[in-house]
Order: structure tokens, then sequence, then C-alpha cells
């Protein structure tokens, strides 16, 4: 809906600004209402990456769950590996992601 393309976007944006504390108040605030937004729980993950928090692996972990079929999910929590030296488990999810895409 345009609510939630609204709400997305202004949520981005305090990602974008650094302004992540906001931001996953927010996404907490969508994900307690609908656990298993993808779209809220990739953009929790990419809050938490930009505050350095490990919590990014828990979104990114229960997007895949949500949708074991989202290459995207996939690659996002790869990503997230890879940048904490996590190789083999970002191969892993990188070659789940290939093999969807």
């Amino acid at each position: 809906t345009e609510e939630n393309n609204q709400k997305y976007q202004t949520i981005a944006d305090q990602i974008k600004q650094g302004n992540t504390d906001d931001a996953i108040t927010n996404l907490k605030s969508i994900l307690s209402s609908n656990p298993n937004d993808l779209v809220a729980l990739s953009m929790s993950g990419s809050a938490y990456m930009r505050a350095g928090d490990e919590m990014a692996f828990n979104s990114f972990e229960a997007a895949v769950k949500a949708d074991p079929n989202s290459f995207s999910s996939h690659g996002d929590l790869a990503f997230a590996a890879m940048k904490c030296g996590q190789s083999a488990r970002a191969i892993n999810h990188f070659e789940k992601s290939l093999a969807i895409n």
C-alpha cells in the first residue's frame, strides 16, 4: 500500500542518515504486527548492520526462514556473514541465492 511504501521510505532515509535507533524502533513496530514482513526484516538487518550490531544476523535469518526461496534474503545473509569474516556461511548463502535466481 501507499502508506507502507511511505513508512519504508522514511525508514530507508533514517538508515541512510545513520539514524539507526529510530529506524530500528519503527521496524520493530512494523514487525510486531507482521513478523514475516520481508521488507521490514531486510531493512532491520540493514539498520543493525549500519549500527554495527550482530542482531543483523537475526533479522536476515528471520527473512530466510520467512521465505526460504527469497534470493535477496539469502544474499543479505551472505553479505552479513562475509562482512563478519564467516566465509563458509557466506558462500553457503551466496550459493543458495544463485540457485534461486
